[in-house]
């Protein structure tokens, strides 16, 4: 009987313990450090602040497939389908910077701002080498211009928000952080994508990511179709050099030799017997182009252009394309274990050579 009293007094006394604990942890009282608070208001203030810059692009699109099933809603017209995407305004007076992919095939675009005012733009320029462009609304009033910030200066694992209008969700805020940098992912000579996993969805392509002060460092583009929380932005300051230009000519002006160059392997160097791997190899050249005409051959070796070292096809194939047409360029050659120094002139990319760039697409 003793045993037992004391069996139920321990029992009792654990009892009270375990329903104290119980309580103290359903207390809905949470302390949050003034710290935490003022990070999460950062984030509240951002959205807030650049909100009214960010807008919702609709785009009439001409669609080739004419339905054979009658059309019950009139409202419904079977030739033409509608785009979606994001833009931000960069500029007061109406310039807004999106996706070229966003509004590349538009015969209509409309854009809504935040406060709900509808607008049509009018394309002033684009770029399928970046996949930007810019468009522009006229407004009575000057509208809410983003911050462009620095991409040069952002570091993986620095918080970052964007903002978009993913599936028609208006200024859809998500958070996250810098992935990594300098994705390549085979696009154009002019990969260079921030990653992020603040959530890109459809809709988004178009619409900014921010840094912690609220600048534009990236335009938000594609998403990873192997998994969630992988999505890439093109750097601000990859538009900030192209946005003069598209103003001005309402496209890019590139440079072209009318060679294909190729990297140097080592069964390639072996195959040739080459005394160096640097350099990027000559694969091919287009008959009456400026590489044919300065006398440029088949398995020549260029080592440097205007002095610079060469490693690499990718880069070989920007510098072509970053210099203005006009612009002589000196080539230092390797031909025959002999050293060559060839000027070329380099001309306005032909029309047909401005799309995305492939392996054997001429420069």
């Amino acid at each position: 009987m003793l045993a037992a009293g004391l069996l139920c007094a321990v029992s009792l006394i654990l009892g009270v313990m375990i329903g104290s604990n119980m309580t103290s942890a359903s207390d809905p009282k949470v302390e949050t450090t003034p710290d935490l608070l003022a990070f999460s208001n950062s984030f509240a203030e951002i959205a807030e602040r650049v909100n009214p810059s960010v807008v919702n692009i609709t785009c009439t699109e001409k669609d080739s497939v004419v339905l054979d099933e009658p059309v019950v809603n009139q409202e419904y017209d079977p030739h033409h389908h509608f785009g979606f995407g994001s833009g931000v305004i960069i500029e007061a007076d109406g310039y807004i910077l999106t996706s070229n992919h966003v509004i590349e095939a538009a015969t209509k675009i409309d854009v809504k701002l935040s406060n709900n005012q509808k607008y049509e733009a009018k394309v002033v320029g684009q770029d399928t080498e970046t996949d930007l462009a810019l468009i522009r609304v006229e407004s009575k009033e000057p509208l809410h211009a983003a911050i462009l910030g620095d991409s040069d200066g952002v570091r993986p694992g620095q918080w970052v928000m964007a903002i978009g209008n993913p599936f028609v969700y208006d200024h859809t805020v998500t958070v996250g952080v810098i992935s990594a940098l300098h994705r390549k992912l085979g696009t154009t000579i002019y990969d260079n994508f921030i990653q992020t996993d603040a959530a890109i969805n459809f809709g988004n392509s178009g619409g900014p990511l921010l840094n912690i002060k609220g600048e534009v460092i990236g335009i938000n583009t594609l998403i990873s179709s192997q998994g969630t929380g992988i999505g890439f932005s093109i750097p601000i300051n990859t538009a900030k050099e192209i946005i003069p230009e598209l103003k001005r000519k309402g496209k890019i002006s590139r440079g072209y030799l009318g060679l294909v160059p190729q990297d140097v392997t080592p069964e390639l160097q072996k195959s040739l017997e080459l005394a160096q791997s640097n350099g990027v190899l000559v694969a091919s050249i287009q008959s009456g182009s400026p590489a044919d005409k300065a006398g440029l051959q088949r398995y020549d070796l260029i080592l440097e252009l205007n002095g610079q070292p060469l490693e690499s096809e990718d880069q070989f194939r920007r510098l072509i394309a970053d210099t203005p047409p006009g612009k002589k360029m000196l080539l230092k050659v390797l031909r025959d274990k002999k050293i060559l120094v060839i000027e070329a002139l380099v001309i306005e990319r032909p029309s047909s050579q401005s799309g995305p760039s492939e392996k054997t697409r001429p420069e």
